[in-house]
């Protein structure tokens, strides 16, 4: 029959084993086979430098990987040019963005600043505004229109 002295050297003897292995385990940052204590794998790879991203690290991330996409599918003809003014995603009411030309009738602009909503026209030579109301879009969104010209 064990004494109540006796019980107490042993759950010391226990104690001191599984700091032993715990204190081995954050040295190493890895799992030994010898050891009984398993380490929870990180839920995101750690980075090359060992350096664990903060919240704002993460954050920046994501809004950076976010592209917003507006695709015109109109021919205005050889040496005529499409842009967008307005309001939000770094657009300006006063001098338009120019849209880039990828087939005779395509014309894409894209931006990659986070932004919540944008307000916008789309303009022919910087000079001649589409008719209708302003459109919006969204961040993150990817939208194919035709534009109407008196």
């Amino acid at each position: 029959m064990l004494t109540k002295k006796d019980s107490t050297k042993e759950t010391k003897v226990k104690l001191s084993k599984v700091n032993a292995l715990n204190k081995n385990a954050e040295e190493n940052s890895y799992c030994c086979s010898q050891s009984s204590l398993s380490i929870p794998s990180p839920s995101k790879p750690i980075k090359p430098n060992n350096s664990i991203p903060s919240k704002n690290q993460d954050a920046q991330e994501k809004k950076s990987s976010y592209k917003t996409r507006l695709t015109i599918k109109y021919d205005i003809g050889y040496q005529n040019k499409f842009f967008i003014r307005g309001k939000g995603a770094n657009l300006s009411w006063d001098k338009g963005q120019e849209f880039t030309n990828v087939k005779p009738d395509e014309w894409i602009w894209e931006t990659e600043i986070p932004f919540n909503q944008c307000e916008f026209k789309v303009l022919i030579n910087d000079e001649i505004y589409e008719i209708g109301e302003n459109h919006f879009l969204n961040c993150g969104s990817s939208v194919v229109y035709t534009p109407h010209f008196n």
